[in-house]
């Protein structure tokens, strides 16, 4: 059931703002965050995630990776554990991404508010949920995700660049880049 919530301060939201700005091409940047609680994904243990501006998260922790050229699922390029609600080059300009813990629900969300496709002008605001196994387990054991979108264009690219692939990526990935959706 779709059910946005709002964690960017700078609309009502109680999250934390990641020191992360991406304002023109090849700024891009990724920074790791601690989970608040232990989850499994593809059937490994992670309590450290890796957060990109370019609209996606690794479960396997490693900020050196911060690729803006988005590719289907599944694909040797990209990040290991990759989560994708909206892989593409995007920039922050006066927007942010936040993280909250939010320990009432058991679950840790990521937000990129108010971002944009690196050649257009529109706003993106979407989010990833993860739910604690401990308290909404699975039939696998691993833990839930859920992606909502609030605002999204999906805009194909400019062309400018030769590198600028028309499309996003959406899905999951496994650690190993063999498997996803």
């Amino acid at each position: 059931v779709y059910s946005w919530v709002e964690i960017d301060p700078g609309f009502g939201g109680t999250g934390t703002q990641l020191a992360l700005n991406d304002n023109a091409e090849d700024q891009d940047q990724s920074v790791n965050v601690h989970l608040p609680f232990t989850f499994r994904y593809y059937g490994q243990n992670t309590n450290q995630i890796t957060v990109c501006t370019n609209g996606w998260l690794s479960m396997v922790a490693n900020v050196s990776f911060t690729d803006f050229r988005n590719y289907p699922i599944v694909s040797p390029i990209g990040p290991f554990g990759m989560v994708a609600p909206f892989w593409d080059d995007l920039m922050t300009g006066s927007g942010h991404i936040c993280y909250w813990n939010d320990s009432a629900n058991h679950r840790f969300i990521v937000e990129w508010s108010r971002v944009r496709l690196a050649v257009h002008t529109e706003l993106q605001v979407f989010e990833v949920v993860l739910y604690d196994p401990a308290f909404y387990p699975t039939p696998t054991g691993d833990g839930e995700i859920v992606f909502q979108y609030n605002t999204i264009a999906d805009l194909g690219g400019s062309f400018q660049y030769y590198y600028d692939n028309p499309y996003s990526t959406v899905g999951i990935e496994s650690p190993d880049q063999t498997d996803g959706i």
